[in-house]
């Protein structure tokens, strides 16, 4: 049997953009041994760092034997797709960056420790265009998003984490962003377990974000590792994004969203947008001596 997937003309990060990989992820998640057309006629704009969901939602269709057809490509969306090392996975296609505005497509298992950490900071924390962050804090940043992915795994019950970024160098203020992303058990699921009470997918992301709160058990650790990344993202300007179940919160320039999705999104993706307007000099309270940072 034949199964089409088509992509709509701009797949954005924004509640239409979730809602279209909630779906393509919902309705996918029961095929098995088929021939499965991704089909990019009508695309003309694509966030290359959603690459990572889409990335994850092909990987499964594979793992459960199903075969990928990517066509009908816009020469820029091919172009980017390949030099993100997308189509490198799914169609043997890749092209160099040769714009620099891309942090490539990668899966990550619980055994790749060195290689996330190597991948967070060349990929992302040593670009030049990153705020100056002192060596410190670039450690515990690093171990801060490792531990995203690592809680990603265990929690969520799956393999395999993705990620993908890009940037936006003319965008205002230009941005980068960064994703990734497990399809696994929800957010919500996690959490109506651990309290035994059933909560929203909207509440459950509120009650995974409160500081004090966590499902942490003698065999897991606990939380979704987002302490110092959420400070310091507030303090950049930034945003932070996640979407898990039918609910999304998002940090936005300091301030908190909550909205629902129409499709439960089978898994968690968690987007960091990082401001590169921002000029500031960013060190652990315990480098310095005066007004602290962190």
């Amino acid at each position: 049997m034949n199964q089409y997937i088509r992509i709509p003309q701009t797949l954005n990060n924004n509640f239409d953009g979730f809602n279209t990989l909630a779906r393509i992820a919902a309705d996918s998640m029961i095929w098995v041994g088929q021939n499965v057309c991704l089909d990019f006629k009508d695309c003309i704009f694509f966030s290359g760092h959603l690459c990572a969901v889409l990335g994850g939602i092909l990987n499964g269709l594979i793992e459960r034997k199903n075969k990928i057809e990517i066509k009908n490509l816009h020469p820029n969306i091919k172009g980017f797709l390949s030099s993100n090392r997308f189509l490198t996975y799914f169609a043997g296609l890749s092209l160099p960056d040769f714009n620099n505005t891309t942090i490539p497509f990668a899966k990550f298992n619980i055994n790749d420790e060195l290689d996330v950490k190597h991948y967070v900071e060349e990929q992302l924390l040593n670009k030049p265009y990153m705020p100056v962050v002192s060596d410190k804090l670039k450690k515990e940043m690093v171990k801060s998003i490792f531990e995203i992915y690592v809680n990603a795994i265990t929690h969520g019950n799956c393999d395999f984490v993705f990620s993908c970024g890009q940037h936006y160098p003319r965008k205002n203020p230009p941005e980068i962003y960064f994703t990734f992303v497990d399809l696994g058990k929800t957010i919500k699921n996690n959490v109506a377990e651990y309290l035994g009470q059933r909560m929203s997918g909207i509440d459950s992301i509120v009650w995974a974000m409160s500081e004090n709160n966590s499902t942490k058990t003698e065999n897991h650790s606990g939380g979704l590792g987002l302490k110092l990344i959420k400070e310091f993202i507030i303090l950049n300007n930034g945003i932070l994004q996640i979407v898990s179940a039918n609910g999304v919160w998002e940090l936005n320039r300091g301030k908190v969203f909550t909205y629902e999705i129409f499709v439960d999104f089978p898994g968690t993706f968690v987007n960091l947008v990082f401001n590169l307007k921002d000029k500031q000099q960013y060190f652990l309270s315990e480098e310095i001596t005066s007004d602290s940072i962190f």
